[in-house]
């Protein structure tokens, strides 16, 4: 996690990736750290040191898929106070990034040890599976954003 004080706060910087396949579904991954409620997110992770956000978007997405890719920015850039599963409060800064894939098989080779033990589990959803979705989803607005870009590829 690249940090820098913010007040009290850790700084994540992070880039995020929303994975479309041919049939407009999108991935999503589960998180269930110990003592939180699970939540579902797109790809995708801290900047490495001196990493800019494209490149922690390829990297990420390589990482967490196995899918070699040049993701395409969104222009959107969310920032959100939070605190980690270990207790330390932070900021993320997340640019989010786009790409459409033929492939649907995933690759969790690449995960790390938190991811392995915390990410047990993905999934491809389409955006009517996402209304009414059991556990929360980030971002909230994932739906439309999904619109927006099947809309493009249209």
């Amino acid at each position: 996690m690249s940090a820098a004080n913010f007040g009290q706060r850790l700084i994540r910087r992070a880039a995020r990736v929303v994975l479309l396949d041919e049939a407009d579904r999108f991935l999503l991954f589960r998180y269930a750290p110990d003592g939180m409620a699970p939540f579902w997110f797109p790809p995708g992770g801290a900047c490495e040191d001196g990493e800019d956000f494209a490149t922690a978007a390829r990297r990420e997405l390589f990482e967490e898929t196995g899918i070699r890719a040049e993701p395409l920015p969104l222009g959107r850039v969310t920032e959100y106070d939070y605190t980690t599963g270990e207790g330390v409060r932070a900021r993320a800064i997340e640019h989010w990034f786009h790409w459409r894939t033929a492939v649907s098989r995933i690759d969790t080779g690449g995960h790390t040890e938190v991811e392995r033990r915390f990410m047990t589990e993905h999934r491809w959803l389409t955006v009517a599976e996402l209304h009414g979705w059991p556990e929360t989803v980030y971002p909230a607005d994932l739906a439309a954003l999904i619109g927006t870009l099947a809309r493009k590829a249209a």
